[in-house]
């Protein structure tokens, strides 16, 4: 079967199905951007990027808000004009889903701003179709979230679901930062938050979060000691006491290196990225191998894939494989 995916590292890798790659010009690097997928479309929103190419400073690196596309359809990159931009910002997520007028939206929360100290806590709203933002903060209700960076986001049934990620502390002047293990949930319709009690809950940032038929997992990341992990936990939202479990490799089952969430290259969150019904898939930065994990047999599986230097367009580090 063939099938698209999607690696959130751009521009650093991007898979595309087909054999046909993405036009340029290509958007400048960036890293720490907020990633999402339709059918047709990825959008990126803000980050970080690498200005010493223009600006001659080694090192210097720009924070951005802009959107920018790349069209699946054609593989072609755009950036267009927006309407009330959010502020600069990175380590922050973007979702999508359905508004109450049925049109299609990206949702924008967290991230870290102009400073170190910045952490964001607006929510932010853009229509697809006309680019325009609506910072819908002052008007939701329950529990609002705190300022957060670098956490998970996944949806499913037009629901958002954020997790962990790192929080600041400040008081008396001093500022500190701490993981968290926090499970919300975000309805766009009802502009609505709500607290979900979980037991057993894993500190984490940058992890990966799937969430599907109420089962939500948790996929690696950085642990509270600061060390990377391939640990999966999943939690059955359904039950009434909730809790975090860990999923044990089954015995000689291979599994990944440590791996962040933005390795995934594909889950169950996102339609486009479905290998079938019960698969997240995951490229490492050290392992050539492609992993899968099936969400109905809790195991790790592993495709081998043969990159060459000979694919093009591979100096941009864009290219595609089939397998």
């Amino acid at each position: 079967m063939k099938t698209k995916l999607f690696l959130q590292i751009f521009v650093a890798g991007v898979l595309l199905s087909g054999t046909t790659f993405a036009q340029h010009p290509l958007p400048q690097p960036r890293y720490n951007h907020a990633t999402a997928v339709t059918d047709t479309m990825a959008y990126f929103f803000g980050g970080l990027v690498d200005t010493s190419v223009h600006t001659g400073l080694k090192g210097y690196v720009e924070m951005c808000n802009d959107i920018i596309r790349l069209n699946l359809l054609d593989n072609t990159f755009d950036k267009p004009e927006q309407v009330n931009p959010p502020s600069p910002r990175y380590g922050s997520t973007i979702n999508v889903v359905i508004d109450e007028e049925g049109h299609p939206c990206l949702v924008a929360w967290g991230g870290i701003g102009n400073d170190p100290n910045n952490y964001q806590r607006d929510l932010q709203v853009m229509d697809v179709n006309t680019i325009t933002w609506t910072n819908k903060t002052s008007s939701v209700t329950g529990p609002l979230p705190s300022n957060v960076a670098f956490h998970a986001s996944a949806t499913e049934n037009n629901i958002i679901y954020y997790y962990g990620g790192q929080q600041k502390y400040e008081s008396g002047g001093q500022v500190w930062t701490f993981m968290s293990s926090d499970l919300f949930s975000y309805d766009v319709v009802a502009n609505t938050f709500e607290y979900i009690l979980v037991s057993n809950g894993q500190k984490r940032k940058k992890a990966g979060l799937v969430v599907k038929d109420n089962k939500a997992y948790c996929l690696g990341g950085y642990k509270e000691n600061g060390e990377k992990t391939n640990e999966v936990y999943t939690a059955d939202l359904s039950s009434p006491n909730p809790a975090w479990t860990l999923i044990q490799p089954q015995p000689g089952e291979t599994v990944p290196t440590p791996f962040l969430g933005n390795d995934i290259v594909g889950d169950y969150s996102d339609p486009l990225n479905v290998i079938d019904d019960v698969m997240v898939l995951l490229k490492t930065e050290s392992d050539v191998n492609l992993y899968e994990f099936d969400l109905s047999e809790h195991q790790w599986g592993v495709h081998s894939i043969e990159w060459t230097s000979s694919d093009p367009g591979i100096s941009d580090g864009i290219g595609s494989r089939y397998f």
